[in-house]
């Protein structure tokens, strides 16, 4: 259900690119000759490199020499350290999933749970209206930009200290990822030492690091002193389309929150208790169906925009009917936005049903002044939109699906998430990726002695197996997001 809601937003959003990268292609004759700088790489992707800007990163590389030096070996350091553990991790995220689903049908019995085991993959993919709100597209794109470019800073002031100018910088637009890129001419390169080589192809991952880290430390100095912000929702939830992240929650069934931990628990707890007032005329007019005495009044072809409610003022202590059935089926949200509601019952206390008016009824779902797992329908107000959310579900579900903090805005997060996965997916040891040079000089410096055909081979195996990890925890981690 949930991909059938992202379908349409999808269609828009890939129909749109397709569209710019086919009016690049169509009009390129004319923006090749007006801008030479452009270039069309591969398909779906868009290129753009200069000069200008070789001459500065190399004058800054040289003027800080002795602060640069100090400051990239420190960082070719802590890669390396972390090179043994990022591979560990990366071999047991690849292999959890597939093992467990190997034991899965092979011994039902001993299965381990899939979802349990997909539930904090290594790397989760950036999908808009999936793994993060549609809202926050642009916070992603600028963050993914930034730490891309300091990355690539990265590598060309690392070997502007070895006395290495880049020969170009550019920028490409791969179908909707921006990425940045500097090329360097090979020879210098290549005859550098290895642990100089080191130092520049660390450079990129130890900036990644760095940023991930300030960028970590300031939302942590730029949190406010509430604990009511929606800091994440539960991708598989049906409130992850419908609240935003960064806003703050008010209200639950009429219950304010409170400015600390305990607000919303207690909150929940208080809210799953309650009813929702609606005038009896009103929920005559908007029933579906007769009346009903049996808790599942809805047909089969409503369930996706009508509930079942239970009037729990239908019958008064004297056993007369006050003209409304004791169960109707009514669409919740088309009552929310025509009639709203004013007041909330609580439906732990028999005195507690009245609403002020004998006209108005206190529904809620059939069981849910029984059962504590009854699925309820919660009503949230938030700070940037004075129209109310409706969940239908558990109280266990709902405080599952929110985790609230004190975090304002989500930006400097993703910025700090987002660039230690860059750092993290260049140290890998894979085919194109600066994890190769990585371990390309690695091997030079530990086998000094071996022949460059053997140094070669070496490099060509570990490559190949860490393309393949990669290519297995992207493949576990998208097919655990449906």
């Amino acid at each position: 259900m949930l991909w059938l809601n992202l379908s349409m937003g999808w269609v828009v959003l890939v129909g749109a690119i397709c569209l710019v990268h086919l009016c690049v292609f169509i009009g390129w004759k004319k923006l090749s000759h007006r801008c030479p700088s452009l270039s069309l790489p591969a398909p779906l992707t868009i290129g753009w490199a200069t000069t200008a800007l070789s001459t500065p990163l190399y004058v800054m590389g040289v003027r800080n020499l002795n602060l640069w030096s100090v400051w990239f070996s420190l960082g070719r350091l802590l890669t390396v350290l972390l090179l043994l553990p990022t591979c560990f991790l990366l071999v047991q995220s690849a292999a959890k999933p597939f093992l467990t689903w190997i034991i899965s049908w092979l011994i039902p019995s001993l299965s381990p749970s899939v979802e349990q085991v997909e539930k904090d993959p290594l790397f989760i993919p950036a999908i808009p209206g999936l793994t993060f709100p549609w809202q926050h597209a642009w916070q992603i794109f600028l963050a993914l930009l930034i730490a891309s470019c300091l990355h690539e800073v990265g590598h060309a002031l690392a070997a502007a200290c070895k006395k290495v100018r880049s020969s170009s910088v550019g920028v490409m637009l791969i179908f909707c990822l921006p990425t940045f890129y500097v090329n360097f001419p090979p020879e210098p390169i290549a005859t550098l030492s290895a642990t100089d080589q080191l130092s520049i192809f660390c450079a990129g991952i130890w900036h990644n690091l760095a940023l991930s880290a300030g960028a970590g430390l300031l939302s942590i100095l730029a949190s406010e002193d509430t604990w009511n912000v929606i800091n994440s929702i539960e991708k598989r939830s049906s409130l992850f389309s419908e609240l935003p992240v960064g806003s703050h929650l008010l209200s639950m069934n009429g219950c304010f929150l409170e400015d600390s931990r305990q607000g919303f628990v207690t909150c929940l707890d208080d809210a799953s208790r309650r009813g929702i007032c609606w005038k009896d005329d009103v929920v005559r007019r908007m029933a579906t169906g007769s009346e009903s005495v049996h808790s599942n009044c809805c047909l089969s072809s409503l369930a996706s925009t009508h509930v079942c409610f239970r009037n729990f003022r239908a019958r008064t202590a004297q056993g007369h009917s006050e003209g409304v059935a004791r169960y109707v089926c009514l669409p919740p949200r088309e009552m929310m936005r025509k009639h709203g509601t004013e007041k909330f019952c609580d439906l732990s206390n028999r005195s507690g049903l009245s609403c002020g008016n004998p006209s108005v009824g206190c529904y809620q779902t059939p069981f849910a002044d029984e059962r504590e797992t009854a699925d309820k329908l919660f009503v949230l107000e938030h700070s940037q939109s004075p129209k109310p959310v409706l969940f239908l579900g558990s109280k266990a579900e709902l405080g599952h699906s929110l985790s609230l903090g004190s975090h304002p805005t989500p930006f400097l997060s993703y910025l700090s998430s987002l660039s230690l996965t860059l750092g993290l997916l260049n140290l890998v040891p894979c085919f194109g990726l600066d994890g190769q040079m990585i371990v390309e000089a690695l091997v030079t410096y530990l086998w000094p002695s071996g022949s460059p055909v053997r140094r070669a081979q070496v490099v060509w195996w570990m490559s190949l197996a860490g393309t393949s990890l990669l290519t297995m925890t992207l493949a576990s981690a998208l097919l655990g997001i449906g």
